[in-house]
């Protein structure tokens, strides 16, 4: 193995995009090259080190320039000598050529690998199983193996380490009531309810907190729900400016732009697979649920009255749920009217009804 480093850093382009790098110097490399079922002892000359590449690449023009001949088909390479014997052979993966090659590393250099410090930096990082590679230096340090850092991209620990971070918080928000609807579908339910639904949509106003819900047995009832919806809100003196909803095609259809453009609102879509940008209406959807499953639960009564027992839900979160000012609840800031706790009951406690027979609704008799 030799190295000679260039006088001056030399430009070279790769990839489709023609990607700038800097090689700082070339060399001769002793390695095997796996075909045939075995491993084949091989010498690559002019080997140029370019630290910043993220694979090793195997020039056909330079084997080409020493002799060599490259035939590429649907299953693989070959590459052959000039007397026309096979040195080398590759499959075709994932739209690339890959030749099965090894570095050898001389005998005498097994306590302090002679490759060059970057390459020596990524396979030690590779070898302790990827950890960081600022403690992989400082656990090579303490064994008396120096190297310096470099910022070679490691392909396994972007795929391996991949993760998404947590969404900010918003920054901005809606200051008047009605300005800016949050809504969401929730469902399909295991049971259809009494009243044969098995969806509900919930739309949350996202200052005052005020929520209203619609049980469904189809998706394609949403558009109806929201221009009934909008209607109220026109009624109790609001302004609604922005809608904001997923991405999917109850809400991103034609029928639903319809009923936005007739009231000039404006519709916000959030990106595919992230729930957090409508994390409000997620979050409702949730705490309905919860709260009318704890209600069922703790009655006794039937699934099929999932709906009502939201309902009810819905009802209370609106008279008692936190708001953004302070002492007003979710009715007092949409409706203007104060909440009463009087007529509340246990969600399935039992009563009595009086029946409404022929003679008690003629009265007494004389």
């Amino acid at each position: 193995m030799s190295y000679k480093k260039f006088a001056n850093p030399e430009t070279i382009a790769l990839g489709k995009k023609n990607v700038l790098m800097q090689a700082f110097g070339q060399g001769t490399i002793n390695v095997q090259i796996f075909y045939n079922g075995r491993w084949h002892d091989a010498i690559l000359k002019n080997v140029w080190y370019v630290p910043d590449a993220s694979a090793h690449l195997f020039s056909v023009k330079a084997a080409a320039q020493n002799g060599y001949s490259t035939t590429f088909n649907e299953k693989g390479v070959v590459i052959r000598g000039g007397n026309g014997t096979i040195t080398a052979s590759g499959k075709l993966v994932n739209d690339l050529y890959v030749l099965t090659i090894r570095v050898c590393t001389p005998r005498q250099a097994v306590e302090v690998l002679l490759a060059t410090q970057a390459e020596t930096l990524q396979v030690w990082h590779e070898r302790l199983g990827h950890q960081n590679k600022r403690h992989v230096m400082k656990v090579l340090k303490q064994h008396g193996i120096n190297v310096e850092a470099t910022k070679e991209f490691c392909d396994g620990c972007a795929l391996g380490k991949a993760h998404r971070q947590s969404f900010r918080t918003w920054t901005t928000r809606p200051s008047k009531v009605g300005e800016q609807i949050n809504t969401d579908v929730c469902g399909p339910m295991t049971e259809m309810s009494v009243g044969g639904a098995r969806y509900y949509v919930c739309f949350k106003d996202n200052y005052s907190k005020f929520r209203r819900v619609f049980f469904i047995t189809t998706k394609d009832e949403v558009a109806d729900c929201l221009q009934k919806f909008l209607k109220e809100v026109k009624t109790a003196g609001l302004v609604t400016k922005v809608l904001l909803s997923d991405s999917g095609r109850e809400f991103n259809c034609e029928a639903v732009q319809k009923v936005l453009e007739e009231h000039g609102i404006t519709h916000q879509l959030t990106m595919p697979y992230t729930p957090e940008q409508n994390g409000a209406a997620e979050q409702e959807n949730r705490t309905v649920v919860e709260s009318a499953r704890s209600m069922l639960h703790s009655s006794g009564l039937p699934k099929e009255l999932w709906a009502e027992a939201c309902n009810t839900a819905v009802y209370i979160l609106n008279r008692t749920g936190p708001t953004p000012v302070e002492g007003k609840t979710s009715l007092l800031l949409w409706t203007g009217s104060y909440a009463t706790f009087g007529h509340l009951r246990v969600f399935g406690t039992m009563l009595c009804a009086h029946p409404q027979t022929e003679k008690a609704q003629m009265g007494p008799e004389e």
